[in-house]
């Protein structure tokens, strides 16, 4: 459903172990394509970011410094600094550890898991290289086969304990306590400059501002 739409909407994450995963706004959805002569320009995966509205918020503020940063000439500060502030929410329902960002990913072509993994690691360029290791290691374990199908589906889950929570199909692969390591995973989705797919950083530039 995340999938069908450019602009956002909202929808209830079915998080594994965690039932009272708040809704969420998907801000941004772009495709991942490649023009390699093993793929002959076909589309190989979808990716989209949500955020709930605690976030949402927090990337909002992100959006109204980093223009008023590009209007002085001044550097600002990254929307994954925003997003992964700690907030230590405690509510009558004891959600101490809230969601912070979810991010899907659609297989829309059977590709190599190594394949796939190359694009992660072109995002991790001028990384400590334990920290690509790691993310790599802990993705090929997450995804425990040769190939990743057509149809398949890999989400991310960023919480506020620093966890970062692997899904394949809807069952946990893994999680992640590697603040660094989680930090800049993220970035490769959000950033400019680490991003692996800038259509998708130019919509969550777009649509933030709208929501």
């Amino acid at each position: 459903m995340i999938f069908t739409k450019e602009f956002p909407e909202v929808y209830t994450p079915a998080i594994p172990v965690r039932p009272q995963a708040p809704s969420v706004f998907t801000i941004a959805v772009a495709p991942v394509t490649s023009s390699t002569f093993l793929f002959k320009k076909q589309t190989l995966f979808k990716i989209a970011v949500a955020l709930p509205s605690s976030s949402l918020d927090r990337a909002k503020i992100w959006d109204r410094e980093y223009h008023t940063a590009q209007r002085r000439g001044e550097e600002s500060r990254p929307l994954s600094d925003y997003l992964l502030q700690k907030v230590n929410i405690v509510t009558p329902y004891e959600i101490s550890n809230p969601l912070k960002v979810a991010i899907t990913i659609r297989f829309l072509q059977t590709m190599s898991t190594d394949d796939f993994l190359q694009i992660i690691r072109d995002g991790f360029q001028g990384a400590p290289w334990r920290y690509t290791a790691y993310l790599e290691d802990a993705l090929n374990k997450a995804i425990s086969d040769e190939k990743i199908r057509s149809g398949e589906e890999l989400a991310f889950y960023w919480f506020d304990n620093g966890e970062l929570m692997v899904v394949k199909n809807g069952d946990v692969r893994g999680r992640i306590y590697k603040e660094g390591v989680n930090r800049r995973f993220l970035e490769v989705f959000v950033d400019n400059e680490h991003a692996i797919c800038t259509e998708l950083v130019k919509g969550l530039e777009d649509h933030i501002p709208r929501m």
